[in-house]
């Protein structure tokens, strides 16, 4: 298990609702690490860091 995966569990196993991600939109290797892990692609957004960003998200799983 790769370390982003494992954040994610650890999010969510501590009681999270919810995890998201936001990239630099020419940060290729970030969203590809963001969708294997889990997240959905949810757009674009410039709610952070005063900068234009892609938006992963996902919410937490069924049990």
């Amino acid at each position: 298990m790769g370390a982003g995966q494992a954040v994610l569990n650890y999010a969510f196993e501590s009681g999270l609702p919810e995890v998201v991600a936001v990239t630099h939109p020419a940060n290729a290797a970030s969203q590809r690490v963001s969708r294997r892990i889990g997240l959905a692609h949810r757009g674009q957004t410039g709610k952070y860091y005063n900068a234009l960003c892609e938006l992963f998200g996902s919410a937490i799983p069924s049990a």
